[in-house]
């Protein structure tokens, strides 16, 4: 009985088809928009991989003879290093637009840091220390010279295209409106009174549950793998691990759908659905990078992180990057939480429903 129902609920969405080309030609329109509209900015993020960092030495002879040193090791390192004499360090960083501004004393030396250019500030800062401590090490007897310049970098977002990051995120966004592609389906139970004869049927909750969420995980996943498929020879947008981002996509996609019949189950009404669903996957849009970058996205990482879309896009946005990343299991962890609790809860409201005598 279950099979006729996912079949038979298959072919009514596949009618509405006005609903699951929203899932293909949408978001292929706002990877297009997007993807130009911010190209010199995510061209500035991939290609500004200098680093500038202003310095002046304050009676320090210790670090005056290591100089010549510490510069061909900040060369290795693309970092520029410009000499300054009398400069107050805060404003120089301002007004010459620094990544960070060192003042060597006696022995010690002190950092300044951009405000406007944290991260580069912060590797500065690193490497720079590394290169000084190394080269004032090898003024004690019996250091190794072989490794002066032996430099460890802590871990920044790698650069990424806009085409590529646009061509994926919207992906995702538009997959977690899945409740959509249902709407012909649920007006199709209201018309015909599918509910009341689901009340007199042998069926679980649990099976008219499936019955629901089933056809729409495989159409809505269906739709959104078209989508992403059509953007590989439009736009040149590379997904990375193809199969591990299947799998992403796959566990975003059934937890959309969790989510959306859950709200659908406590309300019964599809507009209300759409109303509320539109507002909790805008806001998890909004922090998770679906609009403005997340590498840019001025939100603490303790907020980014309780969007599902964040650990979505992070994984596979990193996938196309470097081909890998630690947000994988995070993101598939996180989705089958939602899966559980939500689908729990939907089939509660119809169980609740159900008893209550409402169709």
């Amino acid at each position: 009985m279950i099979r006729y129902l996912i079949k038979n609920n298959i072919k009514l969405m596949l009618r509405s088809g006005t609903n699951i080309l929203l899932f293909v030609i949408t978001p292929i329109i706002l990877i297009a928009v997007l993807s130009s509209a911010f190209t010199d900015l995510m061209a500035h993020y991939e290609e500004d991989t200098g680093i500038t960092v202003g310095y002046e030495i304050d009676g320090d002879s210790m670090t005056e003879e290591l100089m010549d040193a510490i510069k061909e090791g900040a060369d290795k390192e693309d970092f520029d290093l410009k000499e300054y004499k009398g400069a107050d360090p805060k404003e120089t960083l301002k007004k010459d637009d620094l990544d960070a501004f060192i003042v060597f004393e006696d022995g010690s030396y002190t950092v300044y840091r951009s405000d406007e250019n944290k991260e580069q500030g912060k590797i500065a800062e690193y490497t720079i220390g590394k290169i000084y401590d190394r080269m004032a090490s090898s003024m004690l007897p019996g250091e190794p010279k072989s490794e002066l310049l032996t430099v460890e970098h802590p871990d920044f977002m790698p650069a990424v295209d806009s085409v590529d990051y646009y061509g994926i995120i919207e992906i995702v966004y538009f997959g977690w409106c899945a409740i959509i592609c249902g709407a012909g389906l649920f007006a199709s139970e209201k018309k015909n009174k599918i509910t009341r004869k689901f009340k007199v049927s042998n069926l679980s909750e649990l099976q008219i549950y499936l019955s629901r969420y089933i056809p729409i995980v495989l159409v809505v996943f269906l739709g959104t793998n078209l989508a992403a498929l059509i953007s590989i020879p439009l736009f040149g947008v590379h997904w990375g691990n193809i199969a591990i981002s299947m799998v992403v996509i796959t566990f975003s996609v059934a937890a959309a759908s969790a989510l959306g019949l859950m709200v659908y189950s406590i309300f019964e009404n599809m507009a209300a659905t759409v109303v509320v669903v539109f507002v909790m996957v805008w806001g998890c849009g909004f922090f998770g990078g679906s609009f403005e970058t997340y590498m840019f996205a001025a939100h603490s990482q303790s907020v980014k992180i309780l969007s599902p879309i964040y650990h979505a896009n992070r994984a596979l946005v990193e996938l196309s990057c470097i081909g890998k990343s630690d947000y994988i299991s995070s993101s598939i962890l996180y989705d089958i939480a939602i899966i559980l609790v939500c689908s729990f809860i939907g089939i509660c409201a119809g169980a609740i429903r159900r008893r209550g005598g409402k169709a």
